[in-house]
């Protein structure tokens, strides 16, 4: 029997389908997102939910459907900081994954110098059953 995993977007990017579509030979996965679907051949389902925006952050609730699935993975992205408390704070069946790069990114400041919201990053890694990171800066 293959794992369920459920993969939160904010949208459906077309330059992630072929990821996807690899995941998708091992696992039974879905990815939900917020945007219009992918336009391009997709061997995996995807689910719209609709995004919430509360200032500079954004709330996608797909918690009736999470439990569900054998694995979650969201964005460690903080402007989806109330989509991740949840899952932190709500009891799940499920194994949940954050992934991100892993310190602050931005246009106009130096990679990883704004420290200020590190705690809640720590918090949010703490919580979570794993967190795949795509920079070896902050190991």
């Amino acid at each position: 029997m293959m794992l369920k995993v459920l993969i939160q977007q904010p949208v459906l990017k077309n330059y992630r389908t072929p990821i996807f579509n690899l995941l998708a030979k091992s696992y039974e996965l879905s990815i939900v997102h917020g945007g219009t679907d992918s336009k391009s051949q997709a061997s995996f389902k995807s689910l719209h939910k609709h995004q919430y925006s509360i200032g500079p952050f954004v709330f996608q609730n797909f918690l009736n459907i999470a439990n569900k699935f054998d694995i979650v993975v969201t964005e460690a992205n903080l402007r989806h900081l109330f989509t991740n408390f949840i899952l932190c704070f709500f009891p799940r069946k499920f194994k949940w994954i954050i992934w991100g790069i892993g310190v602050s990114a931005s246009y106009n400041k130096k990679f990883g110098s704004d420290k200020r919201l590190d705690i809640l990053r720590f918090f949010l890694a703490k919580r979570a059953d794993a967190v795949i990171l795509y920079s070896s800066k902050p190991l």
